[in-house]
This record gives C-alpha cells, sequence and structure tokens, in this order.
C-alpha cells in the first residue's frame, strides 16, 4: 500500500480540526447518544460563530453492524464544517499487541486523524463533551496562537442530558447538573459546597468527647498548615495542567507533526495524553489554560473513571497495562533537564503506511452520505 503523505503546513482555510475516536457499539455505556450530542452541539455553534473546521471521526475495529455514520441521530446542516470518518478495520488493530483485551487503541486511533487532518489547529478530544458558547467563539475569533499549548478544566455533567433540543438549552441545563470539576492541581466535588465540608468537619468536633475534640483540632491545625504549604508550592510548580487532558489537548498542526503525536504505545491509554503534554512543554510550547466562561462538559458514564468503584479500577489495573505513574514522572523530569521531548513513534505514526476508507459525511439536513468514498491519501 502507498504511503500517506504528510499534509504541508502552509495556511489552510480550514481553522481547527477536532479530532475524536470511536466505534460502534456501547464503547463507554451509551456511546451513540452520548456522540450524537456532541456532534449536534459542535456542528450547532460551528455555525453560529462561523468557525471553519472539521471534525474527523476515527471509528477503530468496529463490530459487524451498521457503522457509526449511519447510527448518529443529526439534524443541523451545515457546509463549513465537514464531518470525515475514518475507518481502521479489525484486521489493523488485531496486529496490535494486546488487542485481545484493548478493543480501542484511543490514542493511535486519535493519531491516524491528527496526520490526516487538515485544520491550521488540532484539538484533540472526546466524543462525550460539549463545548461552551465562549468557547467556540474564542476558536473562531482567530486569537489562537501558534506556539500555545491550550489546556481548559472539565466539568462533569449528569447523564441524562436532553437529546432534541438546542444547544443553547443544553449548556444551560449543563450549568444545573454539575457533579465535579477537574482542575490543574486536584479535582473537586461540586455537590459539596465548601460551607458544608466545613460544617460537618464542625459537627464531628463537638459529637465527640472534650478529649478526642482537642486531637481533632491539632489534627485540622495540622492539616491547615500542610495545605497552605502546597498552595504555596504551587505558585512556583512548573508541572502543567493534565487533570483530564485526554478531553481537550489543542495546539497547531506543525506541532502535532513535529512530536509525531501520542506515543503509540499499545497499552490502555492511561497518562499517555499527560506524556504528549509534557512533551509539547519540553519542545518549547508555552501553557495556556483557558478560564471560565470557556468550559468544556463531560456527560457521565458508567465506564468514566471517575464514575467507576474502587474495586472495578483495580479489575482495570489488573488486566490493562498501563503507564506507572513514576515512570510517568521520571520521563518528564529526563525531558525537563534536556529540554528536548522525546519523538517516540517512527515515521510511519498514525498508520501513514496504510491506506483507509475515508467517508465525508455530506448534507446533514438529510443524513445523506457523500457518494465518494475516498482514501485518506486522497483530498477534494
Amino acid at each position: 500500500m502507498s504511503e500517506y503523505p504528510l499534509p504541508s503546513i502552509s495556511p489552510s482555510p480550514c481553522r481547527v480540526s477536532f479530532v475524536v475516536t470511536t466505534r460502534n457499539d456501547d464503547h463507554g455505556g451509551n456511546m451513540i447518544k452520548r456522540t450524537s450530542i456532541f456532534v449536534e452541539g459542535l456542528l450547532q455553534l460551528a455555525n453560529k460563530h462561523r468557525l471553519s473546521g472539521e471534525l474527523i471521526i476515527v471509528e477503530w475495529n468496529p463490530v459487524p453492524g451498521p457503522r457509526l455514520r449511519d447510527l448518529l441521530r443529526l439534524h443541523t446542516q451545515t457546509d463549513c464544517f465537514p464531518i470525515r470518518f475514518i475507518e481502521v478495520p479489525p484486521e489493523i488493530h488485531t496486529a496490535f499487541r494486546n488487542s485481545d483485551i484493548i478493543p480501542l487503541f484511543q490514542m493511535i486511533a486519535k493519531n491516524v486523524a491528527i496526520r490526516r487532518a487538515n485544520g491550521e489547529f488540532i484539538l484533540a478530544t472526546n466524543p462525550d463533551l460539549l463545548f461552551s458558547d465562549d468557547l467556540i467563539a474564542f476558536l473562531a475569533s482567530g486569537k489562537l496562537d501558534r506556539d500555545v499549548l491550550y489546556r481548559i478544566d472539565r466539568y462533569d455533567v449528569e447523564a441524562e442530558a436532553p437529546e432534541e433540543v438546542s444547544v443553547e438549552h443544553q449548556l444551560a441545563w449543563c450549568d444545573r447538573h454539575l457533579l465535579r470539576v477537574h482542575r490543574k492541581y486536584g479535582s473537586i466535588d461540586l455537590r459539596v459546597s465548601r460551607l458544608e465540608r466545613f460544617a460537618r468537619r464542625l459537627r464531628g468536633w463537638y459529637g465527640k468527647h472534650r478529649g478526642r475534640r482537642a486531637k481533632a483540632v491539632v489534627r485540622s491545625a495540622r492539616h491547615f498548615a500542610r495545605s497552605s504549604l502546597r498552595a504555596l508550592a504551587k505558585l512556583f510548580d512548573p508541572n502543567i495542567h493534565t487533570n483530564g487532558c485526554g478531553d481537550f489537548t489543542l495546539m497547531a498542526r506543525e506541532h502535532w507533526l513535529s512530536l509525531r503525536g501520542y506515543p503509540e504505545l499499545p497499552i490502555w491509554s492511561m497518562h499517555v495524553d499527560s506524556l504528549l503534554c509534557y512533551m509539547a512543554v519540553s519542545s518549547g510550547l508555552r501553557e495556556v489554560v483557558l478560564r471560565p466562561p470557556m468550559k468544556i462538559f463531560h456527560l457521565e458514564h458508567g465506564k468514566s473513571w471517575v464514575a467507576m468503584s474502587c474495586e472495578d479500577r483495580l479489575r482495570t489495573f489488573a488486566v490493562k497495562p498501563w503507564i506507572d505513574i513514576w515512570l510517568l514522572e521520571e520521563i518528564r523530569w529526563e525531558m525537563e533537564q534536556s529540554k528536548a521531548p522525546i519523538r517516540y513513534n517512527t515515521d510511519q505514526w498514525g498508520l501513514g503506511q496504510i491506506e483507509l476508507e475515508e467517508h465525508v459525511l455530506g448534507s446533514m439536513a438529510t443524513g445523506k452520505e457523500e457518494p465518494a468514498m475516498l482514501p485518506s491519501g486522497v483530498r477534494r
């Protein structure tokens, strides 16, 4: 098969390429509904703010039956935001080590799209999100900096988001049904206010006899001192925002190509997205964390890491190989010292040596697909 060429770095009319991966089963739980909400919301806001871009969906290792492009429930019509479906068939998936226990290699699949993207900027994200109006307005504003790695906090919301309504209605619903927020220095349960947490501590103090109450005061004072020291340390902390980074990693296309995408490790995707962020900063990019009212909302599902029970997490770790956190820190430290990123992948990253069939979704109003079925090495 002929090799898929890397896209040129010349200016492109396509401003932002949104890159996701999924498949035509219940991957992650209720995937078809969540993907439909994601795509529909993105198209509505792209139309509203005249964002010239594209959405690339890599359907990795699909199961027999209708493909994702036939299952999505879409209504919005757009001429400036094509949806490209690239299929990676099961025979390619099974050639990877651990293919029997990991049905979708998330970061390798995203690399397939990153290598074939047209956008001046590429946003690696996931198909169970809603982007706020202010965020899409910013992406369409022309203010993106080519020397910046963009990150953002992720807000988890309840799973029962309404479908057959406008994206404005959905976003308002999300703001009323927040579960938690994942920030640079940790995650916060938004269902419990700070005042309520403080009140619980007070009740604990006075609900015990005087001796234990005194010990509780001492413990609380120690906790306050440790928390204050950590807060001061964070002011000088060189680390970057990797909490939930698989849901939003945005930088210019030339930097994605220079780094050769995510390291293509045939393992569970845990921490591979963090490793890419460390690589980007080590290459000289400056991190910018986008602030509210720019937000991303993540639709809760049972197989989400934060929603899993401790027992399920242990079972996942027992079955799937992943990057150990200490190894990740060692790699990060070495890159910081050398001031140079690792480049794990070969020139064939993103399945560059393989032609993959691509379907471009045409009219959203009719749900019809463009008649041409293009190999990924062909451009219109």
